[in-house]
């Protein structure tokens, strides 16, 4: 085919040509759109990437930020062993407290004498009372252990023990 014969073809057909071209003009744009949006999106994330980069090329910068995730993952190590060291040594602080106020005597009133247990998770503390009388006051202190103390304890003490030990369950109910 020959130089004449292609632009006689061309003359007979200007529509279909004209509709090829256009067609395919429409469709390299689409196809540009496309890999304009996909080349942005990557050059954003390269972007991420060497952010604070300054000159270093790719295999330093990978180098850099494995060294960063490993001093991370040691210093999260370090810290959850931190936070379950404080965890464990919180069960030995004080935590349930009851307090049972009452009148030691006939002739005093308005419940001035108290007792007051003070527990730790496991129960064990201190129990202290206070007999208040008109003459004197007298403070006394038992130690507990696993909710039990090994001297003889008064009525108001064993129920300020007990209003303590319920605490737990109060709070395990909540």
């Amino acid at each position: 085919m020959g130089l004449s014969a292609l632009t006689d073809f061309v003359a007979r057909n200007i529509a279909v040509v004209f509709l090829t071209l256009l067609v395919l003009l429409v469709i390299s744009s689409a196809v540009f759109t496309v890999l304009s949006v996909r080349l942005k999106r990557l050059l954003s994330r390269y972007q991420v990437l060497i952010d604070g980069a300054e000159g270093k090329n790719m295999e330093e910068l990978l180098l850099d930020y494995a060294e960063r995730y490993r001093q991370l993952s040691e210093r999260l190590a370090q810290q959850e062993k931190a936070q379950a060291e404080a965890a464990a040594d919180s069960l030995k602080h004080i935590q349930r407290v009851g307090l049972v106020r009452f009148n030691a005597f006939d002739d005093v009133g308005s419940n001035q004498s108290f007792s007051m247990a003070l527990l730790d998770a496991q129960n064990d503390g201190v129990v202290i009372s206070s007999l208040y009388g008109r003459a004197e006051s007298r403070l006394y202190a038992k130690p507990v252990a696993g909710g039990k103390s090994s001297y003889t304890l008064s009525d108001e003490e064993k129920q300020a023990i007990r209003e303590a030990m319920q605490v737990e369950a109060r709070s395990k109910s909540a």
